[in-house]
């Protein structure tokens, strides 16, 4: 007889190749149901779904499937019916007498199946000989039995291409793997290790919800966890932005998203760059309860695809429970006696092939379309409102300001409006010492000429110089102390008012103004992606569309192409210069948005395919 360990074996190797199999969704059903009963040494096993509701809000079950030593009038069956709803209202697996009353009569497990499109159904199982102690180590093994039927479903609905079917054996290695382990910690350790060797993570971190906090109990290939470590802390900060969102985080986040990725991106920034997902672990029991989330890190340059995250999902739905149901197992017993309570008062409130031929004249139409029909190809940008020929405005030398009386957005004209005053007390102090110095020494040389001294009236004579000289520079900024406007304009920026009465060090900026629309117009500074620099021309059309007014499609024209890439760039973009036709007044500088660069027309096949053929091209050396 074989051991129960080689059974255990045997069973899940059975389970396995249900699923691998080409069977259909009966013959699924059926072989998980035989299977069930060899592990368990169960007398019979069936599926329920749920039936019709009555006017008065009841409802009844249907028997779809039965195996064993059983009719369908048997008792056990009437008292798996009865549990069915309660089995379906906590989402969760339940042991119930195979007979009212009657525990010697064996007992009856059952197990929620959940099926695509929101339909369920329930897998019971009949034991008898064991007492209840006996039946509930038997759960474990019927929930990965409705785990297997739950990928089956997922299989007969169509899903047979290589990819579904990595899905589906992840799932299953996964409820594997938690369904063999004895206890939660193990449960933890085995389901991080699982998603990190499936999904070629280079980390993957599972929290529990403490306190309303996500606390790390297990990451992969560790041990232990030192949650005071700063890696730690930002893996939790990720796993409560998607807990407090209740959504899946996906960063690199896709186009369109409007998910909050802030943590996952902080994460990924301090100890990446990676590509990060966090899932929250929900148990439908309690309006879907969040007990947890997982946190999985891998490569950037291996970005997380729509259909990893609906399997990691898939999975997350399919482990929450398990785990759940570890975790109230190793609890002491005070604590399961209050759960116990607390679920048990919630319980109480034509031609043949017509249809292929159809589809591959649908689809040759369909490429026909793709290759013939030509349409306008854009290059993506981004964009922002650069007016030309800027001047700043800064302090002409080391003063105290007295007067700025013009703010951003004042017109100015050139030479004529006043930008700022500066005290002149200090410089015009400084020249009655210098002309006084002056004097002194105009008076030495001539002495020293009349003396017959040469040497000594030339010295004089270039101090005197020195001093017109210093006079010329201080003459010189008292003129500058008055700052005119240099150009007919409008000021961009600027607000030294909050500085008057302050000592300015020379050099510091001021304003910063700008020609009017009407005299200097408006540039928009295009930021092209690298891939894309092939495309671009000079005279190319752009349309802009500024995020204040997303509603406003503005013309330009591409008027010079940077030769390098921007180095403060951190995407190494290109610079391009557009002349917007027609600058009106609600444009302003520094004002951005979505730019698209027109690029010539191409079939719609090579528009929708050009950025894929691109990365094959780069990647296979092409």
């Amino acid at each position: 007889m074989a051991s129960g360990t080689q059974r255990e074996n045997e069973f899940r190797r059975v389970l396995s190749g249900l699923t691998s199999s080409g069977a259909d969704w009966h013959g699924l059903v059926m072989g998980a149901l035989d299977a069930a009963i060899a592990q368990t040494g169960a007398a019979a096993a069936g599926v329920f779904t749920p039936g019709a509701r009555d006017e008065q809000g009841g409802g009844s079950v249907d028997l779809v499937a039965l195996r064993g030593e059983a009719g369908p009038d048997d008792a056990w069956l009437r008292a798996a019916a009865a549990a069915i709803p309660l089995v379906l209202a906590r989402d969760d697996s339940a042991v119930a007498p195979a007979e009212r009353g009657d525990e010697g009569a064996g007992y009856v497990i059952l197990a929620p199946i959940a099926l695509r499109e929101g339909a369920r159904a329930v897998l019971a199982v009949l034991v008898r000989g064991v007492d209840r102690v006996g039946a509930e180590e038997q759960r474990d093994c019927v929930m990965l039995a409705s785990a297997v039927l739950t990928a089956a479903d997922l299989r007969s609905a169509g899903e047979s291409s290589a990819a579904e079917a990595a899905r589906l054996a992840t799932v299953m290695d996964v409820a594997r793997v938690i369904s063999g382990a004895v206890r939660f910690k193990e449960a933890t350790i085995a389901l991080c290790n699982t998603l990190a060797a499936r999904f070629g993570c280079e980390r993957v971190t599972l929290g529990w919800v403490r306190a309303h906090q996500a606390q790390t109990i297990a990451m992969s290939h560790a041990d232990k966890v030192v949650r005071r470590l700063p890696l730690v802390r930002d893996i939790e900060g990720a796993m409560e932005e998607a807990l407090d969102q209740d959504e899946d985080v996906v960063f690199p986040a896709g186009a369109g998203s409007r998910t909050i990725t802030r943590g996952a991106e902080q994460l990924s920034a301090a100890h990446g760059p990676v590509a990060v997902v966090s899932l929250p672990l929900r148990v439908s029991e309690h309006g879907g309860l969040l007990v947890g989330a997982v946190t999985l890190e891998r490569s950037a340059d291996r970005a997380w695809a729509a259909a990893e995250v609906g399997a990691l999902r898939m999975i997350m739905d399919l482990a929450a429970p398990m785990l759940l149901h570890h975790k109230r197992d190793d609890a002491w017993l005070g604590a399961r006696l209050v759960e116990s309570a607390r679920r048990t008062a919630g319980a109480v409130v034509g031609p043949r092939h017509t249809i292929a031929k159809l589809g591959a004249l649908i689809a040759v139409v369909g490429l026909a379309a793709l290759v013939l029909i030509r349409v306008d190809h854009t290059v993506p940008a981004s964009f922002a409102f650069s007016s030309p020929g800027q001047r700043v405005i800064s302090v002409p030398f080391d003063a105290v300001l007295l007067e700025a009386p013009v703010m951003a957005g004042d017109e100015i004209t050139a030479g004529r409006t006043v930008l700022a005053r500066f005290e002149t007390t200090d410089l015009r102090l400084e020249a009655a010492s210098i002309r006084a110095e002056r004097a002194a020494q105009e008076r030495q040389a001539t002495s020293a000429r009349r003396g017959g001294d040469a040497t000594t009236a030339a010295i004089h004579e270039a101090m005197v110089e020195e001093a017109d000289a210093r006079l010329a520079l201080i003459d010189a900024r008292i003129e500058g102390s008055t700052v005119l406007a240099p150009i007919d304009g409008v000021v961009l920026w600027g607000m030294p008012e909050r500085l008057i009465g302050a000592r300015l060090g020379q050099g510091e900026e001021l304003y910063r103004v700008a020609p009017s629309l009407e005299a200097g117009g408006m540039l928009a500074e295009v930021r092209v992606p690298q891939r894309f620099v092939s495309t671009l021309e000079v005279g190319q059309r752009v349309r802009l569309a500024p995020a204040a007014y997303p509603d406003r499609h503005v013309e330009a024209v591409v008027e010079r192409i940077a030769p390098a890439a921007d180095e403060n760039d951190p995407e190494g973009r290109f610079v391009v210069m557009a002349r917007v036709a027609g600058a009106e007044d609600w444009m302003r500088s520094g004002m951005s948005g979505e730019a698209r660069v027109a690029a010539g027309r191409r079939s719609l096949l090579s528009a929708w395919t050009s950025d894929l053929v691109d990365w094959v091209r780069l990647r296979l050396w092409l």
